[in-house]
């Protein structure tokens, strides 16, 4: 009688850490998700920023017109790619357009910026994120339940 219950309280014990912990992981996986969904959001809108600025700017016929990625091409993965494609942007429509032209694309020029900086920041979030996640998944004792349940690691953001 006297092990019995030394046995199911530890019993009870590891059961509730092992469900606190399934949460744990279960959470911040998605976290993740929700992060990698508002990034692939800004991404879009940024593209379509830098598309309406391209057809505004009239990339065809002006020189030195910034990189804008499309629907087909790769976005480079620089977390602080969206922020230096703004500013070139910036520059290009300072140095470019006549002034009417330039004021008219001073609210698209804004939006980048700001679509820009929340695509950095979301990036970062993500790239933390998943960093925590594996880390936590490598520690002991949490490896444990890593294994029991199945949690693989995650790709670090691309």
């Amino acid at each position: 009688m006297g092990l019995l219950p030394i046995f199911l309280t530890l019993t009870a014990f590891v059961f509730l850490w092992g469900m606190v912990n399934y949460n744990s992981f279960v959470a911040q996986q998605t976290r993740i998700n929700e992060l990698r969904e508002a990034e692939a959001g800004l991404a879009a809108r940024f593209a379509e920023i830098t598309a309406r600025l391209s057809q505004r700017a009239g990339a065809g016929n002006s020189p030195g017109v910034p990189f804008s990625p499309g629907v087909d091409a790769p976005t480079p993965t620089v977390p602080d790619f969206p922020l230096a494609l703004a500013d070139a942007w910036r520059r290009f429509a300072e140095s470019h357009p006549s002034g009417r032209d330039r004021e008219e694309m001073i609210p698209l020029l804004n939006e980048l910026e700001e679509t820009a900086d929340g695509q950095y920041r979301a990036r970062t979030r993500l790239a933390s994120a998943i960093a925590g996640y594996n880390g936590h998944r490598q520690r002991m004792p949490y490896r444990l339940v890593a294994r029991l349940f199945n949690f693989k690691p995650i790709a670090p953001a691309a």
